[in-house]
């Protein structure tokens, strides 16, 4: 929810570009941010100045906070064991399509909200034909009356 948000146009051109600059994301570029987005970004960890939390949950989720973005930007789909079954899916292509087209799959595979609000991208060419399509309904939406 927190990254649709800095896609607002203003904090998109003012903050959350410098991040976008990095088309093909890598682990490197996962905090390559505005420091306004860093302070966003790591802001999550402050819950625990109000809740009473354990000191290492505390130290766990400011930890998260700081390498949890590495996984979305890695380059890797699946990061495999020796058993193939066991697999883990990091969902890198999804966010590399997200820095791609910037308009699509703002969450993960774990939150369907892209898929409730049609912004969802697998790379398959049947999402991609309706990326299209709800591009261009939004730019004739934008579109001056009488513009041809």
């Amino acid at each position: 929810m927190g990254h649709r948000l800095i896609h607002t146009p203003f904090l998109h051109k003012h903050v959350h570009s410098v991040h976008h600059n990095s088309v093909n994301p890598s682990p490197w570029s996962s905090l390559s941010m505005h420091p306004v987005e860093q302070a966003m970004f790591f802001s999550a960890s402050l819950v625990h100045l109000v809740l009473p939390s354990h000191p290492m949950i505390a130290l766990c989720s400011l930890n998260w906070s700081g390498t949890g973005a590495i996984v979305g930007h890695i380059g890797f789909d699946r990061i495999v064991s020796a058993d193939e079954e066991r697999a883990m899916k990091t969902h890198a292509y999804t966010h590399y399509l997200h820095h791609k087209y910037f308009e699509v799959t703002y969450g993960d595979a774990l939150v369907p909200l892209d898929k409730l609000f049609g912004t969802w991208h697998d790379g398959t060419e049947a999402r991609d034909e309706a990326m299209q399509k709800r591009m261009r309904r939004k730019r004739e939406r934008l579109a001056p009356r009488g513009a041809a």
